[in-house]
């Protein structure tokens, strides 16, 4: 089981690393640190539902919202998507 929380934009290594790594779940962060000092952080998560409900409680210490997009690599294409929009967002 690994858990692998940062956003790097390249979704190769997932296709390569999901054979090597049983379990392997992408979840990148979104919130920013203050988030992150009270446990209020956002995963967005690719891989194997079974393997995400194993980890939930743990993510949940972090994360006080879990989105689960599908397989493996959505949760960084997700949070790429996120990241394209934000500029557009910003007052």
């Amino acid at each position: 089981m690994c858990v692998e929380i940062t956003s790097s934009s390249a979704p190769f290594p997932f296709m390569f690393w999901r054979w090597a790594i049983p379990g392997l779940l992408d979840a990148p962060v979104s919130g920013g640190v203050r988030a992150a000092r009270v446990g209020k952080l956002t995963l967005k998560v690719g891989g194997d539902s079974a393997e995400l409900e194993r980890v939930s409680e743990m993510l949940g210490a972090m994360a006080s919202t879990i989105h689960h997009f599908g397989a493996l690599g959505f949760g960084h294409a997700m949070k790429a998507l996120n990241n394209l929009g934000c500029p557009f967002n910003r007052n």
